[in-house]
């Protein structure tokens, strides 16, 4: 099956309620390094920066379903910044949970788009790249939703895209030493 028709299935699924998240205690740690290396083909030759706070909690997260929106945000990072760009992910305790940002050095996102730009068949203005489905965004938005996170787009000052998933604290496991003995 080809991508396009895949990801219309994707999102097909997550519109009709088909898609029942499978939460499980996640180290976003695993999840973000995951992600790089599915890409590692797409990611050649290019600087790839990952920051992870080291005292992040396990969240309950859908792993597949957290490491599929990823792969779909790095990838746009990727499409749509110069190779010479560096791409960075950031993962870390925001004020009311973990937050997990993707950002690129590419044109931006347009003044007014932040929302649209996760609607089905929508693709960046500012780009003159060619291809892709328009889906990416919209099954990310999707697979974040079912989860129970938001996931955020918006132009960075200086030039680039933040695309931010924001995990609530609820969705936080919390370890005792009780659960450790």
């Amino acid at each position: 099956m080809n991508r396009f028709l895949s990801d219309l299935l994707d999102l097909t699924r997550i519109e009709e309620g088909a898609v029942t998240p499978d939460l499980v205690p996640t180290d976003l740690t695993d999840v973000i390094a995951s992600a790089v290396g599915d890409l590692a083909k797409t990611l050649a030759g290019r600087k790839v920066q990952t920051s992870i706070d080291p005292n992040l909690p396990l969240v309950r997260a859908d792993a597949v379903l957290l490491n599929h929106a990823l792969l779909n945000l790095v990838d746009n990072a990727a499409k749509y910044s110069p190779q010479e760009e560096p791409i960075e992910i950031i993962a870390r305790m925001g004020r009311r949970g973990p937050v997990i940002d993707v950002l690129d050095g590419g044109p931006g996102i347009p003044q007014g788009s932040e929302q649209r730009i996760f609607d089905r068949f929508a693709r960046g203005e500012t780009s003159d790249r060619t291809g892709g489905s328009g889906l990416g965004l919209a099954i990310v938005k999707g697979f974040a939703e079912a989860m129970g996170f938001t996931v955020e787009a918006a132009r960075r000052q200086g030039g680039g895209s933040r695309f931010t998933i924001r995990i609530p604290h609820e969705a936080t496991v919390h370890v005792s030493m009780e659960d450790i003995a």
